[in-house]
């Protein structure tokens, strides 16, 4: 559609460009034989129900995930849940973040690094904004800094089952650096716009990723951020927080994988969605005449 209409544009009088009702039907038009051309329709009507499909799974998955993250954790004031996994009875308790996790600063002093300290590719991955996400890591864009210069520095390295925290600009987002992410990423550290919680009591980890993405803990995240121009957490504020968490660790874990579950299940309809939309670009691009 760009080729055809190129050749048809004016230009305004207001140095605007339009395509007058006169010539938008003149330009030229291939098109192949009438077999192939519902050949190809066919094609992308498949691509297209495809990319619909894995949209609305995706949807409904987020859908489902908000409805449950509201009902499998206590409401204020409450002491238990709605919806319950069968065989646990027992009273939820809450206790400070603070008494459940060290609540870790990201580097900062002489040591940080400098502009010329960074690289598309190195030892250790020095987080930035955009690999703390909604949804967790995203190493789509990295910056990387030397082993040595790793070493020269202080807080904000991560060690496995770690939580990173976004404390500045885009508050809030929560990442797990699981085993798997590590296995993917060894070394990592921090900037300081981010804060890590490190667990010191028995509670699993997965649990407290899920209560601190949940409404529950997002609420008392967006309560306690400051600043107009760059909001910001502190540290003692998040130490602060209330967490709810019931008291068997099997309880905790069945909770964490269920939410774990409906978290790869959304990753997985949107990434066929993405590669979906992504073969129908390249094959609209390719199974068409190019201009001239």
């Amino acid at each position: 559609m760009n080729n055809y209409m190129q050749p048809l544009v004016n230009k305004g009088a207001k140095n605007d460009m339009k395509v007058s009702d006169e010539n938008a039907l003149k330009g030229l038009v291939s098109f192949p034989q009438k077999a192939e051309q519902i050949a190809i329709s066919g094609y992308f009507d498949n691509l297209d129900n495809l990319i619909t499909l894995h949209q609305r799974k995706c949807d409904e998955t987020k859908e489902l995930k908000k409805f449950m993250l509201q009902k499998m954790f206590p409401k204020n004031g409450e002491k238990k849940p709605e919806i319950r996994f069968e065989g646990f009875t027992d009273d939820w308790e809450q206790r400070k973040l603070s008494d459940i996790v060290d609540v870790l600063d990201g580097d900062r002093g002489k040591n940080y690094p400098k502009e010329t300290d960074f690289d598309t590719n190195g030892h250790t991955l020095f987080l930035n904004a955009s690999n703390v996400t909604t949804d967790g890591f995203s190493f789509d864009t990295n910056q990387f800094i030397s082993e040595e210069k790793s070493d020269s520095m202080g807080n904000g390295k991560l060690i496995d089952d770690d939580i990173v925290i976004t404390s500045r600009g885009s508050l809030g987002h929560i990442a797990w650096y699981s085993a798997d992410i590590q296995r993917i990423v060894p070394y990592v550290r921090i900037n300081p716009g981010m804060l890590i919680l490190r667990k010191k009591v028995s509670i699993n980890t997965s649990y407290l990723y899920q209560f601190m993405k949940s409404d529950k803990g997002q609420n008392q995240i967006s309560f306690m951020s400051f600043g107009s121009a760059q909001p910001q957490l502190t540290k003692k504020g998040i130490e602060g927080l209330n967490v709810n968490y019931p008291k068997k660790s099997k309880e905790q874990a069945k909770i964490g994988e269920y939410f774990s579950n409906l978290d790869n299940l959304i990753t997985l309809h949107q990434r066929k969605c993405d590669e979906i939309k992504e073969i129908k670009k390249f094959m609209l691009q390719n199974m068409f005449p190019q201009k001239g």
